[in-house]
């Protein structure tokens, strides 16, 4: 079992991101689960408009498949092939911030219509405060038809965006520092 040894309790297990061979996200989390890591590698739709409208599954983090695994005992985890290495800062891996991978973990568990996008560091932080996706937390941007909400995974500098109504959008008049926008599903 990667996710460690007896003596590990499940406190020391932190999630990280692999860099991974693109194309192979899915398999890859696979694999790890089938050596007792948890993984996840989220995917979405991509709608193709031609003459048909074709759907076809593409990874949200292009390149990244996400673990959750005891750091001490990751060499199961880089010795699974088409993992290139643990993201991190030189060879010290860097955990995910909990509450980015849980976010998207639960666009991803809620369906809500994603797609990935270029990482925004800056922009109007929303919090959506009912319904399935209560609680997330994101940066607002516009576009000419929609209001969508990027979500961000600083550390491996990758965004998903999520479609919200632009009835649902409510300033937040609490926050002193910047724009700060709660959305209501």
């Amino acid at each position: 079992m990667i996710s460690g040894h007896s003596e590990c309790d499940s406190g020391d297990l932190q999630w990280f991101a692999l860099a991974v061979k693109f194309g192979h996200e899915s398999c890859i989390s696979k694999v790890l689960q089938m050596k007792g890591c948890e993984a996840f590698a989220p995917r979405c739709l991509r709608r193709k408009s031609n003459e048909h409208i074709q759907e076809t599954e593409i990874p949200l983090f292009p390149g990244y498949t996400f673990a959750r695994f005891d750091p001490r005992f990751r060499l199961p985890i880089l010795m699974t092939p088409g993992v290139r290495c643990v993201v991190g800062y030189g060879r010290t891996p860097v955990p995910l911030d909990a509450n980015e991978i849980e976010a998207v973990r639960n666009v991803v568990r809620n369906r809500a219509i994603v797609e990935p996008c270029p990482y925004v560091g800056v922009g109007s932080k929303v919090r959506i405060i009912k319904g399935p996706l209560k609680g997330l937390e994101g940066v607002l941007t516009e576009t000419r038809s929609s209001l969508r909400v990027v979500m961000s995974v600083s550390l491996i500098r990758q965004s998903v965006r999520v479609e919200v109504d632009r009835e649902m959008l409510a300033l937040d008049s609490a926050s002193s520092a910047g724009r700060r926008y709660e959305l209501a599903s």
